[in-house]
C-alpha cells in the first residue's frame, strides 16, 4: 500500500490505526511509558506549551526545510548486510540480547553458538558496569563520528565534549525509565550554551508535528529524532506506515515555516516564539534588527 493512500493525516491517526492492529499488550509497550507516565506527558507538553507567531506577505515559494527521508530497503542492501555479518553482529548485538530480540531458538544449534559466542562482548550488554571510561576507550580508537545517546545532564553533555564526542542524544528515553525527568526539549539551551559548537546536539522523546521540529531547532538542536511516530507507522501498514509517519512530519514542517515566513532551516532561531518562557534562549538583536532592515528593503 502506497504510503499517500493510507488515509492517515497526523501521527494521531497513524496511533490509533496501530492501536486498532496490535494486540493490547504490545500497543501499550509501545505507548507507554514508565511508572505513571509523568516524563511521558511532560514531552508533549513542554512542545505544546510553546507559541510559535505566524508572518504574513513574506516570498516563501522556495522553501529548504532540510528534512531527509531515510533509505529504503533494498536487495542491494539486504545483499550488503548479510555480506558482513561480523560487523553486524557486533554492532546490533548488544541491544537485542539485551531486549531479547535476538533468540538462540531461531537459528540451528552450531550456528547460534557462533553467533553470540564468538562474535559478542559480552561485556557491553551489562549496562550497570558501563562508565565514561568505556566511551574514552571507544573514541581512541575508533576515528570517525561518534555520539552517546540517553544524556539528560548538562553536566554528562559536557564531559561528551571533553572526551571529544561528536555528539550527543539528549533523551529520556521516551519517559520510559526515570519518571520525573526533563523534557529533552528543555536541556537544549542550557547544553548548547555550555558546549556551542563543540557538539551536534540531537533529542528525541514527544515530537509529534512537524511544528515540534521547527520549535527544537528554534532552542538550538541541530536534529531531532522520531521514535514512536514510525512504530505507529509501521504497526499501522509496514514500511508503508513508517514512510507515511516521515511524509507526516516533512509536509507539517515545510507549512509550518511557510507561515513563519521562513524559506530556510537555517532561518529557524528564537525569534519564532510568541512570549516565550524563561528557559527559551533569548533571540539575538543583531538579528533581529538585520532582519527587519532586509525586509524593509525588499531582501
Amino acid at each position: 500500500m502506497a504510503s499517500e493512500n493510507l488515509g492517515a493525516y497526523n501521527i494521531e491517526d497513524l496511533r490509533q490505526r496501530a492501536k486498532k492492529r496490535l494486540p493490547r499488550g504490545i500497543f501499550e509497550y509501545i505507548d507507554g511509558a514508565a511508572e505513571d507516565g509523568i516524563a511521558l506527558k511532560h514531552n508533549r507538553d513542554v512542545y505544546q506549551s510553546l507559541k510559535i507567531k505566524n508572518r504574513v506577505l513574506k516570498n516563501v515559494s522556495k522553501r529548504r526545510n532540510g528534512f531527509s527521508m531515510p533509505l529504503r530497503y533494498t536487495p542491494k542492501l539486504i545483499a550488503q548486510v548479510l555480506a558482513n555479518p561480523g560487523w553486524c553482529l557486533r554492532v546490533l548485538a548488544p541491544q537485542y540480547i539485551q531486549r531479547g530480540a535476538f533468540k538462540k531458538a531461531n537459528y540451528p544449534p552450531e550456528l547460534a553458538s557462533k553467533l553470540t559466542d564468538k562474535l559478542v562482548d559480552h561485556e557491553l550488554t551489562k549496562p550497570d558496569t558501563q562508565c565514561w571510561d568505556d566511551i574514552k576507550r571507544i573514541r581512541d580508537i575508533w576515528p570517525g563520528n561518534m555520539l552517546v545517546k540517553g544524556l539528560q545532564s548538562l553536566e554528562d553533555a559536557m564531559i561528551a565534549a571533553d572526551y571529544g564526542l561528536d555528539g550527543v542524544v539528549l533523551s529520556n528515553h521516551g519517559g520510559r525509565y526515570l519518571d520525573c525527568a526533563p523534557a529533552p526539549l528543555q536541556l537544549v539551551p542550557e547544553v548548547r550554551r555550555a558546549v556551542g559548537d563543540r557538539l551536534k546536539i540531537i533529542i528525541d522523546s514527544g515530537a509529534r508535528r512537524g511544528s515540534d521540529l521547527v520549535k527544537a531547532i528554534a532552542v538550538g538542536a541541530d536534529m531531532v529524532m522520531s521514535g514512536r511516530p514510525t512504530l505507529y507507522g509501521s504497526a499501522a501498514a509496514g514500511e508503508a506506515g513508517a514512510y507515511r509517519a516521515l511524509e507526516i512530519f516533512q509536509t507539517e514542517m515545510d507549512r509550518v515555516m511557510a507561515q513563519l515566513g521562513l524559506t530556510s532551516v537555517d532561518e529557524i532561531s528564537p525569534h519564532v516564539f510568541w512570549n516565550p518562557p524563561d528557559w527559551v534562549p533569548k533571540p539575538k538583536p543583531a538579528r533581529l534588527l538585520e532582519k527587519i532592515a532586509s525586509q524593509a528593503s525588499g531582501g
